[in-house]
């Protein structure tokens, strides 16, 4: 009959949970390549999980200008005073709006306009909406139009 020695026993097991972690640390620890999604998957689930607003970037398109003229007549006589409408949509910073304001011609600079508006700490409550500025109107006049002040 043999003897089993306990101590080697033992021993040999350890040593064997040792390397078994060792590879299952080794095996686990590597990226798995097939789960890795695309820069677009990533971008539609972020927008699936509202983490994007799905306007975002796309309201450049979408940023309508037209012009109208419209007939003032006091007492016999007739005058023409031409508007600009502005569809500011959701997502649109106030430098968009300034920047689509100086291309049409309203204010004549878009940064000074823009320091105004921060002067007057409404540069974040810019709100979507259809708006008739009219040309030649003041900074002040077109701020209180656009911010409802």
């Amino acid at each position: 009959m043999k003897r089993i020695f306990w101590g080697s026993l033992i021993l040999g097991m350890g040593i064997g949970i040792f390397i078994t972690a060792l590879l299952a640390i080794i095996w686990f620890d590597q990226p798995n390549v097939d789960n890795a999604l695309s820069d677009q998957q990533i971008i539609e689930k972020a927008k699936a999980l509202g983490m994007i607003d799905p306007t975002e970037g796309s309201y450049k398109q979408s940023i309508t200008v037209d012009e109208k003229t419209h007939e003032k007549t006091e007492k016999g006589s007739s005058s023409q005073e031409s508007f600009v409408v502005l569809t500011v949509n959701k997502g649109m910073t106030v430098s968009d709006v300034a920047s689509v304001l100086e291309n049409t011609g309203i204010i004549s600079d878009a940064d000074v306009f823009i320091d105004e508006v921060r002067k007057a700490d409404l540069i974040t409550k810019l709100q979507p909406g259809i708006f008739e500025i009219k040309k030649g109107s003041t900074t002040d006049e077109i701020i209180r139009l656009l911010f409802k002040k």
